[in-house]
C-alpha cells in the first residue's frame, strides 16, 4: 500500500489518533499525515502510506481551504471554544459592509501570532505544554498568506467564513485577530477543512467506512497511487541502465533523460519514471562539477523500478 488516503476526520480525534488507527487497521508501519487538524476541527486529513511518506515534504506546503465559524463577543485563552473567556461579552456593532471590508484587509501576506495553545514548537517543545504548566514563553509571529477570505453568512454573533490560505496558517489566530479588529473579541467556534492542494473533502472517507472497506478487501481501491500525485511536475523517462543509477542515488546526464527539459532547469522539480511510467524518484537538475552542463540529481528515491 503505497499512496495517499483521504480521511474525513471527525471532531474529537487528534490527527495522530487517525494515523495510529490506520496503522493498526492496515498493519503497516509507515503512515503519516499532512497538515495537522486540531481535535475540535473536522474534515480533510491527508494520509501518506508506505513510500508516499518520503514524498510528504513536496505536498506539505500546499494551500488549504477551510469553512469556519467565528463566534463574536469575547476572546478566549485558546482562541477557540475550549478556552477561558477573556473579558466580558461585547455586542457586535459593525454592519455587513464594514465587516466585508475588514475581512479584505486580511488578504495577502500577513504576520500572524500562533496561539499559545498550539503545536508550534519553542526550544523543541510544543507551546501548549508551556501554557498548560503556566510557563510564559515568547512565540514569534510568522508570515502566512491568505489567498481569499469570503463571508458566507452573517448572524448577530457569528461570521461564517471560507478561507483559502497557505500552509502554516492558524485559523484560530485569524478568528482571534478578526474579533480584535472588530473591537468585540472573537474565537473559533467551528472548523472544517474542505481542500488540501488538489485533494477535496468530497473524495475523503469517513473513519467507519475505512474499517468496512478494509474488511471487504476494497480499501486499496481508494488509495491514490504515487504515480498520479504530482501532475504539475514535468516528467523524464529513463531506461533500465538509468533506473539502476537512480536507485543508487546517482546523477543522470541530460542525455540519459528522455523528455522535454527547459533550459535552465535548476530549482525546478522533476519526476523520473521508468518505461512503464512507474515513479522512481523526484529531483532537480544541478550543474555538473565542471559547470559545463546539468545533471539530474534525485532527492527522493522510491525504490524498485
Amino acid at each position: 500500500m503505497n499512496g495517499v488516503l483521504l480521511i474525513d476526520k471527525p471532531p474529537g480525534f487528534t490527527s495522530h489518533d487517525v494515523v495510529a488507527y490506520t496503522r493498526r487497521l492496515l498493519q503497516i508501519k509507515k503512515v503519516g499525515h499532512l497538515g495537522t487538524l486540531d481535535p475540535l476541527a473536522s474534515g480533510l486529513l491527508v494520509l501518506c502510506l508506505g513510500k508516499a511518506t518520503r514524498l510528504a515534504r513536496f505536498m506539505s506546503g500546499w494551500n488549504k481551504v477551510y469553512i469556519g465559524i467565528v463566534r463574536l463577543s469575547h476572546a478566549t485563552t485558546t482562541y477557540d471554544l475550549e478556552g477561558k473567556p477573556l473579558g466580558k461579552p461585547i455586542a457586535v456593532t459593525a454592519e455587513k459592509e464594514e465587516i466585508i471590508s475588514l475581512l479584505s484587509g486580511f488578504k495577502g501576506h500577513i504576520q500572524q501570532l500562533p496561539p499559545k495553545f498550539s503545536a508550534k514548537k519553542v526550544k523543541g517543545k510544543p507551546v501548549h505544554r508551556y501554557a498548560r504548566q503556566g510557563i510564559s514563553v515568547e512565540v514569534e509571529a510568522v508570515e502566512v498568506e491568505i489567498y481569499d477570505i469570503k463571508l458566507l453568512k452573517l448572524l448577530p454573533d457569528q461570521l461564517w467564513l471560507k478561507v483559502n490560505c497557505s500552509a502554516g496558517t492558524y485559523i484560530r489566530s485569524l478568528a482571534h485577530d478578526i474579533g480584535q479588529a472588530l473591537g468585540c473579541g472573537g474565537y473559533l467556534y467551528y472548523l472544517r477543512r474542505v481542500r488540501f492542494g488538489s485533494f477535496s473533502l468530497a473524495d475523503a472517507l469517513p473513519m467507519d467506512q475505512i474499517f468496512r472497506l478494509q474488511q471487504k478487501g476494497k480499501l486499496e481501491q481508494k488509495i491514490i497511487p504515487i504515480e498520479v500525485l504530482f501532475p504539475e511536475l514535468p516528467a523524464i523517462t529513463v531506461d533500465s541502465q538509468g533506473v539502476q543509477k537512480l536507485l543508487h542515488g546517482r546523477r543522470l546526464s541530460r542525455e540519459e533523460c528522455q523528455g522535454e527539459i527547459p533550459v535552465p532547469a535548476e530549482r525546478d522539480y522533476y519526476k523520473a519514471l521508468n518505461s512503464e511510467s512507474k515513479l522512481l524518484a523526484v529531483g532537480r537538475f544541478v550543474k555538473t562539477e565542471d559547470s559545463s552542463g546539468e545533471e539530474f540529481q534525485p532527492e527522493v528515491v522510491l525504490g524498485d523500478g
